[in-house]
């Protein structure tokens, strides 16, 4: 029997695969093989993926020539790591540098400022519905709410003048547009991006595109560093949110005994369906040196596929893994990742989630799906999971 076949599409947007469970049937680190041919490692097992993404062995580095490519068709070239070393961001690197580089960013997400965001991120919020509301009784809630929630709460972390949420809001969505769309977007917004950082090298505030002017100024990092660290975090923080409140929405509209418990303790629920659709999956890494895990042998050069969809559904970690229960504690889900790389958002991704979801379904309590759930637009199955539109009414 042939290995099979990764990223594997999902036939309901919120569950994993279908071909997980014959992967994990084959143990919690299993053979397969990428769209290419490259042969890799399945990894399902949730202490093995905890193991594996904190070894030291275990790089995220794209440049290795062994790393992972799941996007390359058969007979398809590897892009050249020289054109791609210049544009480089830190999640696709390895420590020192990616621990240096990360650590200009991250108080910009602490649970202090996090905290501070939430007053703006309700006030969002109550705006977005108010148009939902008006637009009524059926609209795509992808389109107003889903979306346009994280670019607007990215753009206040960001520091971005009132008079540009807008215009950044429209254009943040580059990576989820038609690939004919894509340039013009992405031309737009990085040089309104540019422009920004040199204002705020001019008159610094208390953000986090003033910071990275800073440390462009400080020459500690450079321009086209501090541009590839914004558009980053908009990839990682804003179309992985998306992603993921949509389909929490869509599971609860799935799950309607369980929204009660969405606003008896929202925090619990928020985790219990942040691991139940797991949207970042899956999760590319290769190996430095041997390292064995999980009774396996994994060589150095191998390539590692991470299916963080399937650990999160491990019935040895998790009591029945595959049952939706918003009081689940304790909840030591995957979704964010594990390790150095572990989703430095993970904060302010929460408390989206959480405000956007208790305050959508007590405004809209007869809320529900307009059309069919299998009707719904699937993303492509690559590394980010999640539907294109979600039409709803009430």
């Amino acid at each position: 029997m042939s290995a099979p076949e990764l990223p594997m599409p999902r036939a309901c947007p919120f569950q994993p695969p279908d071909g997980y469970a014959a992967l994990r049937a084959e143990g919690p680190l299993a053979r397969a093989r990428l769209r290419d041919g490259s042969p890799v490692w399945a990894v399902t097992g949730y202490e093995q993926v905890r193991a594996l993404l904190a070894h030291p062995a275990v790089s995220s580095d794209v440049l290795n020539p062994h790393h992972p490519e799941l996007s390359l068709p058969p007979g398809a070239s590897r892009p050249d790591p020289e054109q791609r070393r210049p544009v480089l961001t830190f999640v696709e690197m390895d420590d020192p540098e990616h621990a240096r580089l990360r650590r200009m960013v991250i108080p910009y997400f602490s649970v202090r400022r996090t905290r501070a965001l939430r007053p703006h991120i309700q006030s969002t919020v109550d705006n977005l519905l108010d148009a939902v509301i008006a637009n009524g009784p059926e609209t795509d809630l992808m389109a107003g709410l889903a979306v346009p929630l994280p670019a607007l709460a990215l753009c206040e972390v960001f520091g971005v003048p009132a008079a540009d949420r807008a215009f950044f809001a429209a254009n943040m969505t580059w990576p989820m547009q038609d690939i004919d769309q894509v340039g013009a977007s992405f031309k737009v917004l990085r040089n309104r991006i540019e422009q920004l950082l040199r204002d705020k090298r001019d008159a610094p505030a208390d953000d986090l595109l003033s910071g990275l002017a800073r440390q462009v100024a400080a020459g500690a990092l450079t321009e086209r560093q501090a541009l590839g660290t914004v558009f980053m975090l908009i990839i990682a923080g804003h179309e992985t949110t998306a992603n993921t409140l949509a389909l929490a929405v869509l599971t609860l509209l799935s799950h309607p005994d369980e929204v009660a418990r969405l606003h008896t303790d929202p925090t619990a629920a928020v985790d219990e369906l942040l691991r139940y659709v797991t949207v970042a999956d899956p999760v590319c890494r290769v190996a430095t040196a041997d390292v064995e895990i999980g009774g396996r042998s994994v060589k150095a050069g191998d390539g590692i596929v991470v299916l963080l969809a399937a650990a999160n559904r491990d019935r040895e970690a998790m009591a029945d893994a595959d049952r939706l229960d918003l009081r689940r504690r304790p909840n030591r889900h995957l979704a964010f990742g594990h390790g150095v790389h572990q989703c430095l958002g993970h904060l302010l991704a929460r408390t989206e989630i959480e405000v956007a979801l208790t305050s959508l379904f007590t405004r809209l309590p007869t809320l529900r799906l307009a059309g069919p759930a299998d009707g719904l637009p699937v993303k492509p199955a690559l590394s980010l999971q999640g539907v294109t539109r979600l039409p709803i009414t009430w």
